[in-house]
């Protein structure tokens, strides 16, 4: 986790986290071949932005 600070004011302006998707995946499917599969079929971008992403 990290935390943008605003140089004037020394407040929070921003909150950035990272997890890795692929790891937790694996560990709760057991394979990397089944975490391929569903990530084929998974409606996100890869900065895990969730939802119908060919939307218009």
């Amino acid at each position: 986790m990290t935390l943008l600070l605003d140089a004037e004011s020394g407040r929070v302006v921003r909150l950035e986290t990272s997890i890795n998707l692929v790891e937790s995946l694996v560990r709760v499917l057991g394979s990397a071949g089944d975490v391929v599969s569903v990530l084929q079929q998974a409606l996100m971008t890869p900065e895990y932005v969730v939802g119908d992403v060919n939307a218009a």
